[in-house]
């Protein structure tokens, strides 16, 4: 009965996020993705300069127009 009921539960939960991945990938227009939001450089001096590349995909239909971009 318990694999029964473990099985029900593993396919609606495919279900249900495969049909709204399904409407996701339906959007219109331009759809920003940024799997990394944030980026710790942990103890650092304030003389030496950091960085990091962040990636930025368009998952959308249209051009993205990334026109302002500010530190948080």
């Amino acid at each position: 009965m318990n694999r029964l009921v473990s099985l029900f539960l593993c396919c609606t939960f495919i279900c249900f996020f495969g049909s709204c991945a399904a409407a996701l990938a339906a959007v219109e227009g331009p759809s920003i993705a940024a799997p990394e939001r944030n980026f710790d450089f942990g103890d650092s001096l304030e003389t030496v300069p950091v960085s990091h590349d962040f990636i930025i995909r368009n998952e959308g239909s249209a051009p993205l127009h990334i026109s302002d971009v500010r530190p948080g």
